[in-house]
Protein backbone atom coordinates (compact mmCIF):
# COMPACT_ATOMS: atom_id res chain seq x y z
CA UNK A 1 0.00 0.00 0.00
CA UNK A 2 1.32 3.27 -0.88
CA UNK A 3 1.42 6.22 1.38
CA UNK A 4 2.38 9.78 1.46
CA UNK A 5 5.46 10.61 3.29
CA UNK A 6 4.35 14.76 3.30
CA UNK A 7 5.07 16.61 6.21
CA UNK A 8 6.22 19.84 7.13
CA UNK A 9 10.09 19.65 6.43
CA UNK A 10 12.73 21.29 7.94
CA UNK A 11 10.67 24.39 7.75
CA UNK A 12 7.80 22.77 9.49
CA UNK A 13 6.05 26.21 11.14
CA UNK A 14 4.72 27.21 7.69
CA UNK A 15 2.85 23.34 7.41
CA UNK A 16 0.55 24.45 4.76
CA UNK A 17 2.65 26.96 3.51
CA UNK A 18 5.68 24.30 2.93
CA UNK A 19 3.10 21.52 1.18
CA UNK A 20 2.03 23.87 -1.21
CA UNK A 21 5.66 25.38 -2.48
CA UNK A 22 6.54 21.40 -2.53
CA UNK A 23 3.45 21.14 -4.76
CA UNK A 24 4.80 23.59 -6.55
CA UNK A 25 7.33 22.43 -6.44
CA UNK A 26 6.87 18.57 -7.90
CA UNK A 27 5.84 20.63 -10.47
CA UNK A 28 8.64 22.86 -11.38
CA UNK A 29 11.59 21.89 -9.36
CA UNK A 30 14.77 20.59 -9.92
CA UNK A 31 16.19 18.18 -7.19
CA UNK A 32 20.32 17.83 -6.53
CA UNK A 33 21.12 19.17 -10.05
CA UNK A 34 18.90 16.29 -12.24
CA UNK A 35 16.56 18.13 -14.83
CA UNK A 36 13.08 17.88 -14.06
CA UNK A 37 12.30 15.75 -17.22
CA UNK A 38 15.66 13.30 -15.25
CA UNK A 39 13.88 12.88 -11.87
CA UNK A 40 10.15 12.45 -13.74
CA UNK A 41 10.90 10.00 -16.09
CA UNK A 42 12.56 7.95 -13.09
CA UNK A 43 9.55 8.17 -11.02
CA UNK A 44 8.73 4.35 -12.09
CA UNK A 45 11.23 2.84 -10.27
CA UNK A 46 11.67 5.68 -7.84
CA UNK A 47 8.27 5.14 -6.71
CA UNK A 48 8.45 1.23 -5.87
CA UNK A 49 11.39 2.06 -3.99
CA UNK A 50 10.38 4.97 -1.96
CA UNK A 51 7.24 2.83 -1.31
CA UNK A 52 9.95 -0.68 0.36
CA UNK A 53 10.98 1.83 3.24
CA UNK A 54 7.08 1.33 4.48
CA UNK A 55 6.59 -2.05 3.37
CA UNK A 56 8.53 -5.47 2.11
CA UNK A 57 6.91 -6.22 -1.43
CA UNK A 58 7.65 -9.97 -3.13
CA UNK A 59 8.02 -9.82 -6.97
CA UNK A 60 4.45 -10.03 -8.17
CA UNK A 61 3.38 -6.68 -5.96
CA UNK A 62 6.13 -4.75 -7.33
CA UNK A 63 4.87 -6.08 -10.61
CA UNK A 64 1.84 -4.67 -9.65
CA UNK A 65 2.89 -1.98 -8.21
CA UNK A 66 5.00 -0.69 -11.25
CA UNK A 67 2.08 -1.46 -13.11
CA UNK A 68 0.18 1.02 -11.67
CA UNK A 69 2.97 3.68 -11.27
CA UNK A 70 2.80 3.09 -15.16
CA UNK A 71 -0.67 4.14 -15.67
CA UNK A 72 -0.94 6.98 -13.10
CA UNK A 73 2.27 8.65 -14.67
CA UNK A 74 0.23 8.26 -18.16
CA UNK A 75 -2.56 10.12 -16.35
CA UNK A 76 -0.44 12.84 -14.94
CA UNK A 77 1.38 13.38 -18.40
CA UNK A 78 -2.08 13.58 -20.19
CA UNK A 79 -4.43 15.52 -17.89
CA UNK A 80 -2.15 17.08 -15.75
CA UNK A 81 1.38 18.60 -17.35
CA UNK A 82 -0.57 21.24 -19.52
CA UNK A 83 -2.20 22.30 -16.37
CA UNK A 84 1.19 22.86 -14.95
CA UNK A 85 2.62 25.16 -17.83
CA UNK A 86 -0.51 27.31 -17.58
CA UNK A 87 0.55 28.37 -13.99
CA UNK A 88 3.87 28.93 -14.93
CA UNK A 89 2.51 31.28 -17.87
CA UNK A 90 0.81 33.18 -15.38
CA UNK A 91 3.70 32.78 -12.28
CA UNK A 92 5.49 34.84 -15.71
CA UNK A 93 2.89 36.90 -16.35
CA UNK A 94 2.09 38.09 -12.94
CA UNK A 95 5.41 39.05 -12.17
CA UNK A 96 5.85 41.35 -15.10
CA UNK A 97 4.04 43.82 -12.79
CA UNK A 98 3.70 44.39 -9.18
CA UNK A 99 2.49 41.38 -7.79
CA UNK A 100 0.05 41.83 -4.41
CA UNK A 101 -0.35 38.68 -1.83
CA UNK A 102 -3.61 37.69 -3.44
CA UNK A 103 -1.53 37.01 -6.82
CA UNK A 104 0.73 34.46 -4.63
CA UNK A 105 -2.18 32.73 -2.76
CA UNK A 106 -3.47 32.37 -5.92
CA UNK A 107 -0.31 30.43 -7.19
CA UNK A 108 -0.08 28.58 -4.35
CA UNK A 109 -4.30 27.71 -4.25
CA UNK A 110 -3.50 26.49 -7.73
CA UNK A 111 -0.40 24.12 -7.00
CA UNK A 112 -2.52 23.13 -3.86
CA UNK A 113 -5.40 21.60 -6.15
CA UNK A 114 -3.16 19.79 -8.27
CA UNK A 115 -1.51 18.35 -5.51
CA UNK A 116 -4.74 16.64 -4.35
CA UNK A 117 -5.97 15.96 -7.67
CA UNK A 118 -2.93 13.64 -7.40
CA UNK A 119 -3.77 12.47 -4.14
CA UNK A 120 -7.27 11.40 -5.59
CA UNK A 121 -6.21 9.49 -8.08
CA UNK A 122 -3.24 7.64 -6.32
CA UNK A 123 -4.97 6.71 -3.08
CA UNK A 124 -7.65 4.31 -4.90
CA UNK A 125 -4.68 2.68 -6.82
CA UNK A 126 -2.45 2.29 -3.33
CA UNK A 127 -5.81 0.58 -1.73
CA UNK A 128 -6.01 -2.03 -4.47
CA UNK A 129 -2.52 -2.77 -3.58
CA UNK A 130 -3.06 -3.06 0.17
CA UNK A 131 -5.50 -5.15 -0.88
CA UNK A 132 -3.18 -7.93 -1.84
CA UNK A 133 -0.81 -7.70 0.62
CA UNK A 134 -0.59 -10.05 3.64
CA UNK A 135 -1.24 -9.76 7.13
CA UNK A 136 2.60 -9.49 7.85
CA UNK A 137 3.07 -7.47 5.58
CA UNK A 138 0.36 -4.84 6.96
CA UNK A 139 1.62 -5.14 10.57
CA UNK A 140 5.07 -4.25 9.00
CA UNK A 141 3.71 -1.25 7.32
CA UNK A 142 1.50 0.24 9.82
CA UNK A 143 4.54 -0.08 12.67
CA UNK A 144 6.62 2.16 9.81
CA UNK A 145 4.05 4.22 9.99
CA UNK A 146 4.23 4.51 13.71
CA UNK A 147 8.10 4.64 13.23
CA UNK A 148 7.89 7.54 11.08
CA UNK A 149 5.55 9.72 13.41
CA UNK A 150 8.14 9.02 16.36
CA UNK A 151 10.71 10.40 13.96
CA UNK A 152 9.16 13.40 13.23
CA UNK A 153 8.51 14.43 16.50
CA UNK A 154 12.01 14.09 17.74
CA UNK A 155 12.87 15.54 14.49
CA UNK A 156 10.13 18.76 14.79
CA UNK A 157 9.60 18.97 18.67
CA UNK A 158 13.12 19.82 20.25
CA UNK A 159 13.95 22.41 18.39
CA UNK A 160 13.56 26.11 20.15
CA UNK A 161 11.86 28.90 18.97
CA UNK A 162 14.68 30.36 17.52
CA UNK A 163 16.05 27.24 15.52
CA UNK A 164 12.73 26.68 14.17
CA UNK A 165 12.48 30.19 12.50
CA UNK A 166 15.95 29.67 11.26
CA UNK A 167 14.55 26.60 9.52
CA UNK A 168 11.68 28.27 8.15
CA UNK A 169 14.14 31.22 7.07
CA UNK A 170 16.72 28.37 5.26
CA UNK A 171 13.88 27.29 3.51
CA UNK A 172 12.16 30.01 2.20
CA UNK A 173 15.54 31.31 1.28
CA UNK A 174 16.58 27.99 -0.15
CA UNK A 175 13.14 28.01 -2.65
CA UNK A 176 13.49 31.46 -3.92
CA UNK A 177 17.22 31.76 -4.75
CA UNK A 178 16.74 28.62 -6.78
CA UNK A 179 14.27 30.50 -9.31
CA UNK A 180 15.72 34.32 -8.61
CA UNK A 181 19.54 33.71 -8.03
CA UNK A 182 21.25 35.34 -4.81
CA UNK A 183 19.22 37.47 -2.55
CA UNK A 184 20.78 40.78 -1.65
CA UNK A 185 20.41 41.82 2.04
CA UNK A 186 16.98 43.84 1.75
CA UNK A 187 15.79 40.57 -0.06
CA UNK A 188 16.67 38.53 2.67
CA UNK A 189 15.64 40.39 5.69
CA UNK A 190 12.24 40.80 4.43
CA UNK A 191 12.14 37.10 4.81
CA UNK A 192 13.44 37.02 7.76
CA UNK A 193 10.80 39.14 8.93
CA UNK A 194 8.30 36.65 7.88
CA UNK A 195 10.03 33.62 9.41
CA UNK A 196 9.66 35.72 12.42
CA UNK A 197 6.48 36.63 12.04
CA UNK A 198 4.85 33.02 11.34
CA UNK A 199 2.92 31.33 14.32
CA UNK A 200 4.65 27.80 15.37
CA UNK A 201 2.12 25.12 14.84
CA UNK A 202 4.24 21.92 14.42
CA UNK A 203 2.80 20.67 17.59
CA UNK A 204 -0.27 20.77 16.15
CA UNK A 205 -0.03 19.07 13.07
CA UNK A 206 2.03 16.11 14.41
CA UNK A 207 -1.28 15.82 17.20
CA UNK A 208 -3.33 15.91 13.88
CA UNK A 209 -1.27 13.40 12.59
CA UNK A 210 -1.38 11.18 14.89
CA UNK A 211 -4.97 11.28 15.49
CA UNK A 212 -5.56 10.04 11.67
CA UNK A 213 -3.09 7.48 12.41
CA UNK A 214 -5.31 6.29 15.11
CA UNK A 215 -8.37 5.93 13.15
CA UNK A 216 -6.19 4.46 10.14
CA UNK A 217 -4.60 1.62 11.76
CA UNK A 218 -7.75 -0.53 13.27
CA UNK A 219 -9.36 -0.20 9.15
CA UNK A 220 -6.17 -1.58 7.68
CA UNK A 221 -5.23 -4.03 10.40
CA UNK A 222 -8.86 -5.62 10.06
CA UNK A 223 -9.58 -4.92 6.72
CA UNK A 224 -13.28 -5.94 7.15
CA UNK A 225 -15.54 -5.38 3.73
CA UNK A 226 -15.73 -1.68 2.59
CA UNK A 227 -12.60 -1.22 4.29
CA UNK A 228 -11.00 0.57 1.38
CA UNK A 229 -14.24 2.89 0.99
CA UNK A 230 -14.07 3.55 4.87
CA UNK A 231 -9.96 4.30 4.30
CA UNK A 232 -11.05 6.87 1.44
CA UNK A 233 -13.58 8.41 3.66
CA UNK A 234 -11.11 8.61 6.49
CA UNK A 235 -8.44 10.83 4.22
CA UNK A 236 -11.75 13.25 2.77
CA UNK A 237 -12.81 13.69 6.39
CA UNK A 238 -9.23 14.84 7.84
CA UNK A 239 -10.68 18.11 8.73
CA UNK A 240 -11.96 15.96 11.58
CA UNK A 241 -8.84 15.19 13.46
CA UNK A 242 -7.39 18.59 12.89
CA UNK A 243 -7.85 21.36 15.57
CA UNK A 244 -9.21 24.31 14.26
CA UNK A 245 -6.20 26.27 15.25
CA UNK A 246 -4.47 24.35 12.89
CA UNK A 247 -6.31 26.12 10.34
CA UNK A 248 -5.92 29.34 11.32
CA UNK A 249 -2.24 29.28 11.96
CA UNK A 250 -2.11 28.17 7.93
CA UNK A 251 -4.04 30.60 6.48
CA UNK A 252 -2.62 33.62 8.87
CA UNK A 253 1.15 31.94 8.02
CA UNK A 254 0.47 31.90 4.29
CA UNK A 255 -0.44 35.00 4.53
CA UNK A 256 2.82 36.45 5.54
CA UNK A 257 4.71 34.25 3.07
CA UNK A 258 2.73 35.43 0.32
CA UNK A 259 3.30 38.62 1.25
CA UNK A 260 6.78 38.56 1.86
CA UNK A 261 7.29 36.57 -1.62
CA UNK A 262 5.42 39.31 -3.38
CA UNK A 263 7.82 41.55 -1.54
CA UNK A 264 10.95 39.96 -2.62
CA UNK A 265 10.19 39.18 -6.22
CA UNK A 266 8.52 43.13 -6.50
CA UNK A 267 12.21 44.22 -5.38
CA UNK A 268 14.31 42.20 -8.59
CA UNK A 269 16.98 43.72 -10.18
CA UNK A 270 17.82 43.02 -13.76
CA UNK A 271 19.69 40.22 -13.11
CA UNK A 272 17.73 38.90 -10.38
CA UNK A 273 14.59 38.99 -13.48
CA UNK A 274 16.52 37.53 -15.95
CA UNK A 275 17.35 34.63 -13.85
CA UNK A 276 13.30 34.26 -13.25
CA UNK A 277 12.50 34.67 -16.94
CA UNK A 278 15.12 31.63 -17.28
CA UNK A 279 14.13 29.12 -15.05
CA UNK A 280 10.31 29.67 -16.09
CA UNK A 281 11.57 28.92 -19.46
CA UNK A 282 13.68 26.18 -18.82
CA UNK A 283 10.61 24.19 -16.69
CA UNK A 284 8.05 25.15 -19.55
CA UNK A 285 10.15 23.30 -22.14
CA UNK A 286 10.93 20.47 -19.96
CA UNK A 287 7.28 20.19 -19.09
CA UNK A 288 6.75 20.18 -22.91
CA UNK A 289 9.31 17.72 -23.75
CA UNK A 290 7.60 15.54 -20.71
CA UNK A 291 3.89 15.72 -22.58
CA UNK A 292 5.18 13.56 -25.44
CA UNK A 293 4.50 10.01 -25.26
CA UNK A 294 7.43 8.12 -22.88
CA UNK A 295 8.24 6.48 -25.99
CA UNK A 296 9.39 9.23 -27.52
CA UNK A 297 12.11 10.36 -25.13
CA UNK A 298 12.89 13.43 -23.42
Amino acid sequence: MIISKQHPGKACAPVSLRKHLLAIALILSVSAGCSTSFTYNQLDWLIPWYVEDYVSLDSDQKDLLRTRVDSLLDWHRNEELAAYITLLDRIEEDSRSTLGTAMVRNWINTAWKAAERIETTVLPAALDLGERISDAQMDEFIASLWLRQRELEEEYLQRNDDEYRRDVYRRLEKNLSRFIGRLDSDQKMRLQRAANEIQRYDRVWLRGRESWLNRLEPLLRQRQPGWQQAVLMTHETRRDYRQAIYYSYREYNLDIISMAIADVINDLDDRQQRRLAREINQLRNELRSLMRPRSEGV
